[in-house]
């Protein structure tokens, strides 16, 4: 599965660091519901897509945490985080496929986080898709997860603080798309059109995970040409045929960078 461990954590030696986390029966209830207004009020000034893509790395992060320590691989979770950034060029990259998850059956601490994010990726995909508000809610509980596997929280805070300060620069709600409370016009609300993420710039996975990455010099279609590159829909269930994407009105030609 093509998914290249990131420079951040191989400089950090981040995955061999001894687990010290606590994992309780229970406790995936934590992760589950929603705990941190603090944070959510953080993350709604995001756009939809910057805020699917910090859920998404959020995942990764505890993917790299725990792939040294599990007894199972992690090829599964590889191949729907590749369909998930993709999906941030457009979402009719990814396929309807969903995944099982196992949570709360008593695992091992090593696997129930990742049984955690099994389980979210339904959501995120549909939430995503179908721009629900509960994009935010994901957000929060896999940022929340993804710090408490961390252990060493000084390195998650300082990168999550990163990230966040320039996604809130960056990736602002557009100001046409706020109702006259300064509410996003959600597509559930019918009142108003339903929101277009297409308006949305893509945002590359080198922005989350590649030290001194500079969004605003990037050359984005040279990275949006290396992602589509870098997969093949055939070998990956959660990635869409060019076909099946033609289908559902895709525009432009698939698995190669349109303007």
């Amino acid at each position: 599965m093509q998914l290249d461990k990131p420079q951040l954590f191989i400089e950090h030696n981040f995955g061999n660091a001894k687990l010290k986390y606590i994992w309780y029966q229970g406790i995936d209830i934590r992760f589950m519901e929603q705990r941190n207004p603090r944070l959510y009020n953080q993350l709604i000034k995001l756009n939809c897509k910057a805020a699917t893509g910090l859920t998404i790395a959020a995942c990764e992060w505890i993917l790299w945490r725990l792939e040294s320590w599990r007894e199972k691989d992690s090829n599964l979770q590889k191949e729907y985080l590749q369909a998930l950034w993709i999906s941030l060029i457009s979402k009719e990259y990814t396929t309807k496929e969903e995944v099982g998850s196992t949570v709360g059956s008593k695992l091992s601490k090593e696997e129930e986080p990742m049984e955690l994010i099994n389980y979210y990726y339904n959501d995120i995909r549909l939430n995503y898709n179908v721009h629900h508000p509960s994009i935010y809610y994901n957000a929060v509980n896999m940022i929340e997860l993804a710090r408490y596997v961390s252990d060493d929280t000084d390195f998650f805070d300082s990168w999550f603080n990163s990230i966040i300060g320039q996604s809130t620069e960056l990736f602002p709600v557009p100001k046409d798309d706020l109702d006259e409370k300064g509410v996003f016009q959600f597509n559930e609300d019918e009142d108003f059109d339903p929101y277009q993420m297409i308006k949305e710039p893509f945002i590359p996975r080198e922005f989350y995970f590649e030290p001194g990455f500079d969004y605003q010099t990037a050359d984005l279609k040279q990275l949006q040409k290396k992602l589509l590159d870098s997969v093949d829909y055939n070998e990956n269930r959660f990635l869409s045929s060019p076909e099946r994407m033609i289908s559902i009105d895709f525009v432009g030609v698939p698995y190669q960078v349109n303007d």
